[in-house]
């Protein structure tokens, strides 16, 4: 006789129900804090290095600095805010195939939006 698959519980090893909050919490942030690390020092050398070549070309950057913030802005924040929270929430309700078609229509999304800029 087989046995029936066993559901999924999220509580039985969920670390964010279980484990201690502040360490959990900054365990979880590095990640973010590492790219916003990496990205304030890549704009700083990047500007640096423009700065360099003269006046003009540091004048360009800085002409299009809000559209570079903006292309930042929508992959990190909304694109991406809005995928995990889409795809968490799939991931949640065990639905794995939801979760996979909704990575591939973030893919699509972002190679769409990545087409534009």
């Amino acid at each position: 006789m087989a046995s029936a698959p066993v559901a999924r519980s999220p509580a039985n090893n969920n670390v964010l129900l279980q484990a201690p909050i502040l360490p959990t919490l900054l365990r979880l942030a590095l990640p973010n804090l590492a790219a916003l690390i990496v990205t304030a020092a890549v704009a700083i050398a990047e500007t640096s290095y423009v700065g360099v070549l003269g006046t003009a070309p540091l004048a360009a950057i800085a002409l299009v600095f809000p559209m570079i913030m903006l292309m930042q802005m929508l992959s990190s924040g909304a694109m991406g805010g809005g995928v995990s929270s889409a795809i968490s929430r799939a991931l949640g309700a065990g639905d794995d195939v939801r979760a996979n078609a909704l990575a591939m229509h973030a893919l699509a999304i972002g190679a769409g939006a990545g087409g534009l800029f």
